[in-house]
C-alpha cells in the first residue's frame, strides 16, 4: 500500500462497500506455479495436473489420522452444564438502555421495556418496580409497559429498578433515577430553541395530515402555531389522526421528542390531545420574498406556503421522487406529489393488495406537464430538505397558471439539454430509443453521438453492448433551434454487473476442469480460513451460507505470503477481483487481486465511536461488527438492535443484503430475534449510536421455526421451495424453477427505467413498481409441457395466469394455475400459447403504459424478464469497474484519455479525491464509491499533462501550485497546471515550484483532504 499519491486506474471505483480500495495490479503465476492454489492431483491427468513439482498441492488426508474424518477419534458429546450470571445480565440492561434512560431521564408518556434479556445462550427473566404510586409498572406478555401521567400537574421523580431473576434463582438489581415533568405547553420559541432529544409539548391549528388508515405511509400532523409565529412539522405520531377524529382546523397539542432533520425542527413520534374541536381557518402566507432572497424558511416548516410569480420547469416523475419543479430568481424546487405523502385534502386510494392511487396526482401532474414554461403561484405545506425548501400539495390547485413566457432559442435549448436524461451506468446489453426532438419545446432537434463502440448510436436507438472490461463512452447531444446550437456531454459507464458469491460459484462452474473466464468479476465476503498462508488461498462465506474457494490471493502485486504489510485472515471482510473457473468441479476463483478487507471492530468501540459524533453525523469509512439481534424494530427496513455476549448493543438502521441491492424486507433469509448477524456499515449518531444503511455480509440463523427462513411455516409446500438466485446474468438470466426473482420490464418509450409486477391490479392489467425492494418476488415452477408462474399473497400461493374475457386476453392473479410458459432463448423471457397466439408479459412498442399485461409477440412490444431478486441493473449501487491494467511505467507514464482515480494512504485509510475543494484543499472521501473520475490530456509540450474531471457535464481543470497557494478548478485549460510524470515517485508532479521544488498532490498522516505535497522532502 503506498504512502503517497496514487493515479489508479478507474477500476478502483467500486462499490461503497469497497472501502479503503488498494491500488490493484495484474496478478499472475508465478514461474513454475501452474496451479497456484491448494488442489487435489488427479493421477489420470499428468498433462494439466501437476504432481511433485507443485508446491501449492495438498498432501492427501490421511482419514485415519483426521479426526474430522475418523468418528472413532472424536470426544463423545456431554451435555454443557449451563453457568449462570445475574450481574452479566444487569450489565446488559445497563448498555441496553444507555442510549435512553440513562441519557434522557425524561419519560413524559408510557414506554416499554424487556421482559427478557440474552446473555451467551442463556436468557434472564427481568422484573420491573417502581417506588412512587403515581407510575405503574404494568407486565404484560412479552415487555413491560410503565405507566406515567402525561399531564403531570407537577413534575416528579421515580426510581425504576430491573431486578434479574437467574435459573439458579440468584439475582441482581439496576436502578435508574427518572423524571416526569410538569405539563407544559412550550411557546413556538422554545419550540425552535429546543435540543435534539428533548420532550416537549406543543400545540397548534391543524394545517394538514397524513393518516396510514387513508394510505400514508406514517401518521403527520402539519401545525400553525396560534400565535401566527411560525409551523410545527410532527412526523411519525404513534397513532394516526384521522382514525381518532382530528380534523382540518382544530387545535391539537401534541407532545413529542425533539428530532432535527435536515435543516428542520421537528418532533418524532409521540402522542396528540384535540384541545378544541372549533374549526379555525389559516390562510397560506406569502413567502415569495424570502424564498427568492434565500432567506431561513426553517420557521415556517409545516405551514401552507404560496410563493407567487414562479416559471414551471420539468418534472421529474418515477419511484420515491415525483417532482414538479419550478423556478424563481434562479432558485429552483418543486411540489413532490408522491401519493402516501399526500394530506387527506387530495385523494388516495388503497385497493386489496396495498397498492396506492389518485386521480388527484394524475391531474396535478398532467397539468404541470402542459404548462412548462408559465407563470404560476405555487402553493403548499413547506418542507426542507437539507435546508432547501419544497411543497407538499394541499389541493389539485397547488399551481395556480398565470401566463406562458416566450423563450428565446437560446433559452428553449438550455431548458431541453438540463431536462435531457440518459442513464449513466449499463451493465447488461439493451437498446434505448433517444428522441428526436426536445420534451417541451418541438422545434429543438437533438443530434446523439458515442465516441465508443459499446454504445452503438443509430436509425434514433442507442444499442448497449457490455464488454468484458469497463469502459466510459462519451455520449454527446447537440441541441438545435433555429441558428442556435448547444452540447450537453454525458459521460456513461458500461460493465459488466457485481458477481454474488452464489452467481460466481455458478459462473465457475460452467467452465470446463481447470479453465478460467478471460473476463474478470469482483466477489465479497467473510474469510472462513485461509488454508495457504503461502500462496493466500481461502474460503469466503456470504450472509446465506454459500462457500467460495479464492485461489491464490496477490496484494499490490505481491504474492500473500510474501508480503510483509497488514494482510487479511480469517473474519475479516474481505473484497477481491479475478478470473473465475472450475477445478475437479469446484468453482473458484484463481489469482486473485485484493481490492480491500476491514478487519471486525467490537460493537462496545462501535457503539462508543458513534455515541462520542455529532447528531446527525457517520463516518466515512465502513466498519464490521458482529452480534445477536435482540429486537427488530422496523419489519420494512430491518431496523434492530444486536448485542454481544457483554451486553454491548447498537442499532441497525438499514439492513440491506451483502451486494446492497435488496432491503431487509425483500430479502429471502431475513435475520430475526435471537440470530448471529455480521454487517459492514458506517458508524455514526442519531439520537444515540447506531451502524445506518448496514449490509448483511454473514448471518447464523438460531432457530429453523421462522416462515421467512425457510422453517417449518415455510409458505411454498409445492416443493419449488424459493431459494437466492444462482444464475449469472441480471435481466436476461434462464430461470431456475423455485427461485426468487423480480419480474421486470423496460419501458423503452419512456425513461427506460424498469417497471416491476407490484402485485396490484389496474383494471385488466397488472401494476408495476420502479422500485425493486417494492416488487413482487416471482417464481417457477415446472407442469406438463412447461413452467407456472407464481407469487406468495399474504402467505397465499397465487398464479400469474392469461385469461380470456371475450376478444381480449388479461392477465390475473389467481390461487389455480392454468397459464403454461415456455421459456424463450431468444427473448429471454417466457411466452403462453392463447388462442394459437403467442404472448409474453409486457405491453405494445406503440404505447407509453407502465402496466404489464399480455401482448401478442407480433407487435415486437415490450416484455419482462426476470431479474435477481435485489433488483434491476439501474440499482444506485456503484458498479464495480474492471481490472486494472498494471500500473503506469516510468518510460510510459499516463495513458491520454484513460480515466484514473486520485488516491493516497495515510492514518485515515486510503482516501481518494472526490471532486470537490474547501479552503484550498482537494477533498478526499474513503469511500471509492465518491471518487471522482480524473482523465489525462496533453499539454502543448511533449510529456507534460493537465488533469481534468467533469462536473455536471462541465470539463474541470486541476489547479496546483505550491502548498501555500492550495489548489482550485478552472474550466479554461489556459488556467490548468501543466504536470510531469515523476518515475521516481511513480506519481504526476508539478515542474517546480518558486523554491525549485517539485510538488505532488498528497495527504499528510492525519488530514482527510489533499494539497501539494513536496516530493523533494517531508511535508510540513
Amino acid at each position: 500500500m503506498k504512502r503517497l499519491i496514487a493515479i489508479c486506474l478507474a477500476m478502483v471505483l467500486c462499490l461503497a462497500v469497497f472501502v479503503s480500495c488498494a491500488d490493484i495490479q495484474e496478478g499472475g503465476t508465478e514461474t513454475g506455479d501452474t496451479n497456484a492454489g491448494n488442489e487435489t492431483v488427479v493421477e489420470t491427468d499428468p498433462v494439466t495436473e501437476p504432481a511433485e513439482t507443485d508446491p501449492e498441492t495438498d498432501p492427501e488426508t490421511d482419514p485415519e489420522t483426521d479426526p474430522e474424518t475418523d468418528p472413532e477419534s472424536a470426544p463423545e458429546s456431554e451435555t454443557p452444564e449451563v453457568e449462570y450470571d445475574a450481574e452479566a445480565a444487569v450489565a446488559f440492561i445497563k448498555n441496553l438502555y444507555r442510549d435512553d434512560l440513562l441519557l434522557n431521564n425524561v419519560t413524559a408518556s408510557d414506554f416499554t421495556v424487556v421482559a427478557t434479556v440474552p446473555v451467551g445462550t442463556v436468557t434472564y427473566t427481568v422484573e420491573w418496580s417502581v417506588d412512587n404510586e403515581l407510575v405503574k409498572a404494568v407486565k404484560g406478555e412479552n415487555e413491560w409497559t410503565i405507566d406515567v401521567d402525561e399531564k403531570a400537574a407537577e413534575a416528579h421523580t421515580y426510581k425504576l429498578t430491573a431486578t434479574v431473576i437467574a435459573g439458579d434463582g440468584s439475582t441482581a438489581s439496576i436502578s435508574f433515577d427518572l423524571n416526569v415533568p410538569k405539563y407544559n405547553v412550550a411557546s413556538f420559541e422554545e419550540y425552535m430553541a429546543a435540543e435534539s432529544g428533548a420532550t416537549i409539548t406543543i400545540e397548534g391549528i391543524v394545517v394538514a395530515m397524513n393518516g396510514k388508515s387513508v394510505g400514508n405511509s406514517r401518521n403527520h400532523l402539519f401545525l400553525a402555531d396560534a400565535s401566527g409565529k411560525g409551523g410545527y412539522y410532527c412526523y411519525q405520531l404513534d397513532s394516526d389522526p384521522v382514525a381518532e377524529g382530528v380534523k382540518i382546523g382544530m387545535t391539537v397539542s401534541v407532545t413529542a421528542v425533539v428530532s432535527p432533520y435536515s435543516g428542520m425542527q421537528e418532533t418524532k413520534g409521540g402522542t396528540f390531545t384535540i384541545v378544541d374541536e372549533t374549526i379555525k381557518t389559516v390562510e397560506p402566507l406569502d413567502i415569495t420574498e424570502k424564498f427568492a432572497s434565500g432567506a431561513d424558511l426553517k420557521n415556517y416548516v409545516g405551514l401552507a406556503v404560496t410563493v407567487k410569480g414562479v416559471t414551471i420547469a420539468g418534472q421529474e416523475l418515477g419511484g420515491t421522487s415525483e417532482y414538479l419543479k419550478f423556478e424563481l430568481n434562479g432558485k429552483t424546487s418543486y411540489i413532490r406529489t408522491y401519493i402516501t405523502d399526500f394530506p387527506t385534502t387530495l385523494s388516495i386510494v388503497k385497493d386489496e393488495n396495498g397498492s396506492v392511487s389518485s386521480a388527484d396526482k394524475t391531474a396535478i401532474d398532467a397539468a404541470h406537464a402542459e404548462k412548462f414554461g408559465w407563470t404560476a403561484n405555487a402553493t403548499g405545506i413547506l418542507v426542507l430538505y437539507s435546508g432547501n425548501p419544497y411543497l407538499i400539495p394541499m389541493g389539485v390547485d397547488c399551481f395556480e397558471y398565470l401566463e406562458l413566457v416566450e423563450k428565446t432559442p437560446e433559452e428553449k435549448i438550455a431548458a431541453e439539454l438540463d431536462a435531457l436524461t440518459f442513464s449513466t451506468s449499463f451493465t447488461a446489453d439493451t437498446v434505448v430509443d433517444l428522441p428526436a426532438v426536445g420534451t417541451y419545446y418541438n422545434e429543438v432537434t437533438l443530434a446523439w453521438a458515442s465516441d465508443k463502440d459499446a454504445i452503438a448510436i443509430a436509425d434514433g436507438k442507442a444499442t448497449v453492448t457490455v464488454p468484458d472490461e469497463t469502459v466510459i463512452v462519451k455520449i454527446t447531444v447537440t441541441a438545435t433551434c433555429g441558428d442556435a446550437t448547444a452540447t450537453k456531454e454525458i459521460e456513461v459507464k458500461v460493465s459488466k454487473a457485481v458477481t454474488t458469491i452464489a452467481d460466481a460459484i455458478a459462473i465457475g462452474s460452467a467452465q470446463a476442469h481447470n479453465t478460467y473466464t478471460t473476463g474478470k468479476y469482483i466477489v465479497a465476503g467473510i474469510i472462513k480460513d485461509v488454508y495457504g498462508e503461502a500462496y493466500g488461498n481461502m474460503h469466503i462465506v456470504d450472509e446465506l451460507g454459500n462457500e467460495f474457494t479464492v485461489y491464490g490471493t496477490y496484494i499490490d502485486g505481491t504474492k500473500y505470503g510474501d508480503y510483509t504489510g497488514a494482510k487479511p485472515v480469517a473474519g475479516d471482510y474481505i473484497v477481491v477481483i479475478g478470473a473465475l473457473g472450475q477445478y475437479n468441479g469446484t468453482a473458484q476463483m484463481k489469482n486473485a487481486d485484493l481490492v480491500s478487507f476491514i478487519t471486525p471492530t467490537s460493537i462496545k468501540d462501535a457503539a462508543d465511536k458513534g455515541a462520542a459524533m455529532t447528531q446527525d453525523t457517520f463516518t466515512n469509512e465502513k466498519y464490521v461488527v458482529t452480534g445477536t439481534v435482540t429486537e427488530i424494530k422496523s419489519d420494512k427496513y430491518g431496523n434492530m438492535t444486536i448485542v454481544d455476549a457483554e451486553g454491548n448493543s447498537i442499532y441497525l438502521y438499514g439492513l440491506y443484503s451483502a451486494d446492497g441491492t435488496t432491503r431487509y424486507d425483500g430479502m429471502t433469509v431475513k435475520p430475526a430475534v435471537g440470530d448471529t448477524v455480521t454487517v459492514l456499515g458506517v458508524v455514526g449518531n442519531y439520537n444515540g449510536a447506531q451502524m445506518k444503511n448496514s449490509w448483511l455480509v454473514a448471518h447464523t440463523v438460531a432457530s429453523s421455526d421462522n416462515p421467512d427462513q425457510g422453517g417449518s411455516g415455510t409458505p411454498d409446500d409445492g416443493g419449488d421451495e424459493p431459494t437466492t438466485p444462482d444464475t449469472p446474468a441480471t435481466g436476461v438470466v434462464d430461470p431456475v424453477v423455485g427461485t426468487a426473482y423480480k419480474f421486470g420490464m423496460v419501458q423503452g418509450n419512456l425513461d427506460n427505467a424498469v417497471y416491476y409486477l407490484a402485485g396490484g391490479m389496474n383494471g385488466y392489467y397488472m401494476e408495476t413498481t420502479t422500485d425493486a425492494s417494492a416488487a413482487l418476488d416471482v417464481y417457477l415452477e415446472t407442469t406438463e409441457g412447461g413452467y407456472y408462474m407464481y407469487c406468495m399473497v399474504n402467505g397465499v400461493k397465487t398464479y400469474i395466469n392469461f385469461v380470456v374475457s371475450g376478444t381480449h386476453v388479461n392477465g390475473a392473479y389467481e390461487t389455480t394455475a392454468s397459464t403454461v410458459y415456455t421459456y424463450n432463448e431468444t427473448s429471454k423471457t417466457v411466452i403462453a400459447i392463447v388462442n394459437d397466439t403467442e404472448y409474453w408479459l409486457g405491453t405494445r412498442n406503440d404505447k407509453t403504459y407502465t402496466t404489464m399485461g399480455p401482448c401478442a409477440v407480433s407487435y415486437n412490444g415490450f416484455y419482462g424478464q426476470f431479474y435477481v431478486s435485489g433488483g434491476a441493473t439501474t440499482d444506485p449501487t456503484p458498479d464495480p469497474d474492471p481490472t486494472p491494467d498494471p500500473e503506469p511505467t516510468p518510460s510510459t507514464g499516463l495513458v491520454v484519455g484513460t480515466g484514473y482515480t486520485i488516491s493516497a494512504a495515510n492514518a485515515n485509510g486510503l482516501l481518494y479525491f472526490d471532486g470537490t475543494v474547501s479552503s484550498g484543499r482537494f477533498n478526499g472521501s474513503n469511500d471509492a464509491s465518491k471518487a471522482a473520475v480524473v482523465y489525462v490530456e496533453n499539454a502543448t509540450n511533449a510529456g507534460e499533462y493537465l488533469l481534468y474531471f467533469f462536473v455536471n457535464g462541465t470539463k474541470n481543470y486541476v489547479v496546483m501550485e505550491d502548498k501555500s497557494a492550495g489548489g482550485s478548478f478552472a474550466t479554461d485549460a489556459a488556467n490548468a497546471t501543466v504536470f510531469e510524470w515523476n518515475a521516481e515517485k511513480n506519481t504526476l508532479a508539478v515542474a517546480e515550484d518558486s523554491n525549485n521544488r517539485a510538488f505532488g498532490v498528497g495527504a499528510t498522516s492525519t488530514y482527510s483532504n489533499f494539497s501539494a505535497y513536496d516530493l523533494t522532502g517531508a511535508y510540513n
